[in-house]
């Protein structure tokens, strides 16, 4: 089975990037990054034709109109436009926290303090018994599954010196105890158990000769053993494992 599809790209075809959190417009409900997010960067229809509906019905009602609250600015505008920040009405062109030099405007640490703090508050409780060799159908069932591989890529644990596309995630259960872990897609099951050991700080073998061995959750919930020569680039291609996925590890 193939690795999850984390992420998407932006909806702007002269970007096109591929953002892992995109941001989706409130307006036309395209996802785009976090620089064409705003209505006149992607040059939003769906806004530009609230914008002339309002304006037509008002001309045709009233004369309410907005003054922007920047210095030496004179812009009014049909629509009333509030910065989440301050409070204070603005212009389109003076509308986003950076134009007018918001005091309020949240520092990139406050910003990475509350994405810490959010992402290390999912419980994982929820998501580890999650199966996921079943075909994720549902929006929900796939972002719980992200949630669950954002969690393990967030702690898991190996040799740094692997090249990130080159890693594979997974949770391994040993006597009761999640831990995340990493190897290269090209090591083979033995060369995993040999790192598990030295990250877990345990025997490979103990004194009354039971080894380790490492076993794939299935569906009817039994476990199936994984070949110690055989490949994870080969067992992933099998679909038999994938990045996410949830290991046993035990003494045999």
């Amino acid at each position: 089975m193939a690795e999850l599809k984390i992420g998407d790209h932006c909806s702007l075809k002269e970007c096109h990037l591929l953002d892992f959190l995109p941001l989706e417009c409130d307006k036309c409900h395209l996802s785009f990054c976090k620089i064409h997010i705003y209505y006149i960067n992607h040059n939003c229809q769906s806004f530009s034709s609230e914008i002339s509906d309002c304006g037509a019905v008002r001309n045709n009602s009233s004369s309410i109109s907005y003054d922007c609250s920047f210095r030496d600015c004179t812009q009014k505008e049909l629509i009333e436009i509030i910065c989440e920040c301050c409070g204070q009405i603005f212009c389109l062109q003076h509308r986003h926290p950076q134009d007018h030099k918001c005091p309020e405007k949240p520092t990139n640490r406050d910003k990475k303090a509350k994405t810490a703090k959010l992402v290390d508050s999912l419980s994982f409780d929820k998501v580890k018994n999650t199966k996921f060799t079943k075909p994720l159908n549902s929006r929900s069932a796939n972002t719980t599954a992200k949630i669950a591989l954002m969690k393990i890529k967030l702690k898991a644990k190996g040799d740094t010196g692997l090249p990130v596309d080159d890693r594979i995630y997974f949770d391994v259960m040993f006597e009761d105890s999640h831990h995340y872990v990493f190897f290269d897609k090209c090591w083979s099951i033995g060369k995993c158990l040999d790192q598990l050991a030295k990250t877990l700080k345990i025997d490979y073998q103990r004194r009354n000769l039971s080894k380790l061995h490492l076993f794939a959750d299935l569906e009817s919930n039994n476990n199936m053993e994984l070949p110690l020569d055989e490949k994870l680039v080969n067992l992933m291609s099998q679909g038999t494992l994938f990045s996410g996925e949830t290991l046993t590890l035990k003494y045999v």
